[in-house]
């Protein structure tokens, strides 16, 4: 009986002012996230990979933790270690004698998913055409963007940081070597 004595344009207007409400919603959500996955992550000694189409972070570390400090690596390193890395969708090996992290990280073209990363973030990201990038986290809420490049060459803190392409297998070897002398 109530919607009976409703005009129908009132009806419709209210309806396409709703749907307008949450389109522009949707487009907000879209482009201004709650969680970026760079700035939210947690202070980080090591570089981390970041894969742009998931917005998975994994910090490579080769280091053991510091005991009270976060992001900090503990100043004796006392153990030796063989393992494999799973990180972001990268896969190789690890070893603590010597300190070395090899990946395979797979070029892949796809674009950024834009939601997962805050508007300062892609600024930073630019123009990325590979889906991995490798970021400094150590300032939290300050993320510094490393991109993936054949030749690259780059010292962070104590890491020694190159890549590689391998056309043949479709992926960079990523080599991070540690320089940290106890």
């Amino acid at each position: 009986m109530f919607i009976k004595s409703i005009p129908k344009r009132i009806i419709s207007l209210g309806l396409g002012v709703l749907v307008l409400v949450f389109a522009l919603w949707g487009a907000v959500a879209y482009f201004a996230p709650g969680q970026c996955t760079l700035c939210n992550f947690i202070k980080s000694h090591a570089p981390c990979i970041v894969n742009m189409q998931t917005g998975e972070v994994q910090e490579l570390d080769l280091y053991f933790p510091h005991a009270t400090l976060v992001g900090e690596i503990a100043d004796v390193q006392e153990s030796s270690i063989f393992s494999f890395v799973s990180a972001a969708g990268a896969t190789g090996t690890k070893t603590t004698s010597p300190y070395i992290i090899q990946l395979d990280v797979p070029m892949i073209q796809d674009p950024i998913i834009k939601h997962k990363f805050c508007t300062d973030c892609r600024k930073k990201l630019g123009n990325q055409s590979f889906g991995y990038v490798l970021a400094d986290l150590y300032i939290a809420g300050e993320p510094v963007i490393i991109p993936i490049e054949d030749g690259m060459q780059v010292n962070l803190r104590c890491y020694e940081i190159t890549a590689v392409r391998n056309s043949a297998d479709g992926v960079y070897e990523l080599t991070i070597k540690g320089t940290y002398d106890n």
